[in-house]
């Protein structure tokens, strides 16, 4: 099974759509405030799109989603990046999402992101989970995240946009992260088949990224 988690009226191809608003997509109208309608081990892949910095509490929903979720199911979240005037001043905005946020899903402390994508002065080591003296009841391997520039950053070398982030705001407006579930031990030979890893999502993503990539090349050329 697969789904998307607040689908609205834009359900990913292939996907159960899944919100609380009853429109023609949504194959399973509920708030998933208060659960997720699913039983455990059903789910192969999740797509969140625009949806999660609207829940009440996060880590309930992610609870949720490690519950219903198969062992090593893939789940895709976009959310928009929090440093930005508009997210910041956004009401409606409950939860925070940056390059930190998946640091608190897992208590491992493999992570096969760039050390310039997370480097913290106050926490050096990838994983947060049980940073509150928790005991964490899930585990979700950030495996890719890939953040979205406004114009004026798009083009600038990676070390540049790194700084950027760290000293500005209005740099990048959205962020996805692609997680994989873990509920056995993962082998050293599943970490080193991660880029190997099939990894859905939404499908105007993959159009924004193209539409990027043609303008870059385009400017390369003139």
């Amino acid at each position: 099974m697969k789904i998307d988690i607040g689908c609205g009226l834009n359900k990913q191809p292939g996907y159960i759509g899944i919100d609380i608003a009853d429109t023609v997509d949504v194959d399973i109208r509920c708030d998933i405030n208060k659960g997720i309608p699913l039983e455990d081990n059903s789910v192969e892949k999740v797509i969140a799109s625009h949806s999660l910095e609207h829940v009440q509490d996060l880590m309930f929903i992610m609870k949720e989603l490690y519950r219903v979720c198969k062992d090593r199911a893939t789940i895709c979240i976009v959310a928009p990046y929090y440093h930005t005037s508009l997210n910041m001043a956004n009401p409606y905005h409950k939860q925070v999402f940056n390059e930190h946020t998946p640091r608190f899903f897992t208590k491992d402390n493999t992570s096969p992101l760039p050390y310039k994508d997370y480097d913290f002065p106050h926490a050096k080591v990838w994983a947060l989970g049980e940073s509150d003296n928790s005991n964490l009841e899930m585990d979700f391997r950030c495996i890719k995240m890939e953040f979205f520039y406004f114009d004026k950053y798009r083009y600038l070398t990676e070390e540049e946009k790194s700084e950027a982030r760290k000293k500005e705001i209005n740099v990048v407006d959205q962020i996805m992260y692609q997680f994989l579930v873990v509920k056995t031990p993962l082998t050293s030979h599943e970490l080193e088949e991660l880029n190997n890893i099939h990894l859905e999502e939404p499908s105007y993503v993959t159009i924004r990224r193209l539409v990027e990539s043609n303008e870059y090349m385009r400017l390369l050329l003139m």
